[in-house]
């Protein structure tokens, strides 16, 4: 990702989730990013995915503390 400037430490792009859940979005991205055929994916790539990890897993998202 850092290949076409996307930072994925960057604020916009973290979500706290259980340990449970991260696996599961890592996961997610392996099957997404073999199907790339070993291009490198755009910038815009990443995050129409990284939209798509939002929607099916943002009901598990952690903002602030209870």
């Amino acid at each position: 990702m850092q290949r076409v400037g996307v930072n994925i430490d960057e604020n916009q792009f973290l979500r706290g989730v259980d340990p449970t859940i991260h696996t599961q979005i890592t996961t997610s991205w392996g099957p997404w990013h073999r199907g790339l055929g070993g291009r490198i994916p755009t910038a815009q790539e990443i995050t129409n995915f990284s939209y798509r990890i939002d929607e099916q897993f943002g009901q598990n998202f952690v903002f602030g503390t209870p």
